[in-house]
């Protein structure tokens, strides 16, 4: 399943190479190139005959496919071949290279692992909310030369000036834990968003629960000089920085802001549910 436009046009040929070297190995392999958004779901919902599915593309293109499998009436095992302007998804099950993906293929043990639900969305690794989604959402206009993390830096420098800290109430499988003003939010099912950060940097999708991370009250200095700790994942030892583990979380904000699952942008909102979905996806690895 190929987004040809990931990766700025390198997806395609990827696949080609992945087709070629699957084809060698003895495999019987074809490609779904999507021409617009929602057909590599349809394809790999509605796809007949048995086997494993593999995504070439960004982690956009891993969300899609995934709800693909999540709604196929089989079950179909997945891999993904990293191709985008971020890969948080493939880099936390190290698929990394082409021949990642063909060591997988040829004798990787299937496993399972969790899925995240948002709003009723199935997503990959994670949600973001506030200053991280309005990040992701500018990278999106970066030029196509900035990949992976230094473009989102880019993004967080154009972003950072109009910061803005609205009231958050956090209920964590039931329970209040955090109520105050925070520059951003995230639920995450792997430890890493934005092409390397390290949000949540003990998260597991193997654990049947999320790791919530909650930036609070700080200010537009005080966010820049956490950034590098967030590259790292140290960021969780800041007084300001709160983290929670959780099977179930609702994020109520002051007013509907900014998120996105994925990398994907979804509807402004004011209210998040967010759940764990353990062992939902066979992965070969």
């Amino acid at each position: 399943m190929v987004n040809p436009a990931a990766g700025a046009g390198r997806a395609a040929q990827k696949a080609q190479q992945l087709e070629q070297r699957l084809i060698g190995l003895g495999f019987g392999c074809k490609l779904f190139i999507s021409q617009q958004p929602g057909d590599l779901y349809r394809w790999t919902r509605d796809i007949k005959g048995a086997g494993a599915v593999i995504a070439v593309g960004g982690d956009g293109t891993v969300s899609e496919v995934i709800r693909g499998i999540i709604q196929h009436a089989a079950p179909r095992a997945f891999c993904a071949l990293p191709c985008g302007s971020g890969n948080d998804f493939a880099y936390a099950l190290r698929w990394r290279t082409l021949d990642d993906v063909i060591a997988a293929v040829q004798c990787g043990l299937p496993e399972l692992i969790d899925l995240v639900r948002v709003n009723g969305q199935i997503a990959a690794y994670g949600l973001g909310m506030g200053f991280d989604a309005q990040v992701a959402a500018d990278a999106e206009h970066a030029p196509a030369w900035l990949r992976g993390l230094p473009r989102y830096l880019w993004a967080i420098l154009r972003v950072l000036p109009s910061l803005k800290r609205p009231h958050l109430k956090l209920e964590v499988d039931g329970a209040i834990v955090y109520e105050g003003r925070s520059v951003l939010a995230a639920a995450m099912n792997t430890p890493t968003a934005g092409g390397g950060f390290k949000l949540a940097p003990n998260a597991d999708p193997h654990d049947g629960l999320l790791e919530i991370m909650v930036g609070g009250d700080l200010s537009q200095w005080q966010t820049l000089l956490i950034l590098p700790k967030v590259i790292a994942g140290t960021h969780v030892h800041d007084p300001k920085v709160h983290v929670f583990k959780a099977q179930h979380a609702r994020f109520t904000w002051q007013y509907p802001m900014h998120a996105h699952t994925d990398g994907e942008q979804l509807p402004q909102s004011a209210v998040f549910e967010v759940e764990c979905l353990p062992a939902a996806l066979e992965i070969l690895r």
